[in-house]
C-alpha cells in the first residue's frame, strides 16, 4: 500500500495485514505502533511531518524505515527492534527526545544524518543489560546528545 500526499488523522497496526506500508510526503496527526509485532510487513516513511510518533514494543521483523521526517513528540522505542532485515533511521528531525531503552537489534541497525534536537539514549543504552546493539550497528553524522542517561 502506498500512500502519497496526504493528511492522515491515524496509521496503526491494523497496517500488519499489508505485504508493504509506504507513506509518502504527508502529515500524519498519529503513527501508533506500539505493541505489534510486524511479521510480513516492510514499513517505510518518508517525508512526512508526524506530530506523534508511538513506536513502544514494535518489532520490525521486515525492516524500517524512517528517513526525511520531522517528528514533533517524543518518541519511546523502548522494548523495540527484533528485526531480521535493516532498521534505518536517516536524516530526521526529531524536536524531542528518542528512547532506545532495552532495544534489541538483530540485524542492521542504521541511524545516520539526523538532527535530536532533545537528545537521545542512543549510546547510553548498548551496553546495559537488556540492550543488544551487537556489532550489526552504523551511526553517522546525527547532531545532538547521543548519550544521554534521561530515562522518561
Amino acid at each position: 500500500m502506498v500512500i502519497k500526499d496526504k493528511i492522515i488523522p491515524i496509521i496503526d497496526s491494523s497496517i500488519k495485514k499489508e505485504e508493504s506500508m509506504i507513506v509518502l510526503n504527508s502529515i500524519i496527526d498519529l503513527i501508533d505502533l506500539s505493541f505489534t509485532e510486524f511479521e510480513s510487513t516492510s514499513i517505510i516513511i518518508r517525508g512526512c511531518v508526524i506530530r506523534n510518533l508511538s513506536l513502544h514494543t514494535s518489532w520490525f521483523k521486515q525492516g524500517f524505515l524512517l528517513e526525511d521526517n520531522i517528528i514533533l513528540n517524543k518518541v519511546i522505542f523502548e522494548m523495540g527492534g527484533h528485526n531480521d532485515e535493516p532498521i534505518c533511521i536517516k536524516s530526521n528531525v526529531f524536536r524531542d527526545f528518542f528512547s532506545f531503552f532495552d532495544c534489541q537489534f538483530k540485524e542492521l541497525l542504521i541511524v545516520e544524518n539526523n538532527i535530536f534536537k532533545q537528545g537521545t539514549n542512543l549510546f547510553c543504552n548498548m551496553h546495559t543489560e537488556g540492550d543488544s546493539f551487537g556489532i550489526k550497528m552504523r551511526v553517522n553524522n546525527n547532531i545532538g546528545i547521543l548519550d544521554s542517561e534521561r530515562i522518561d
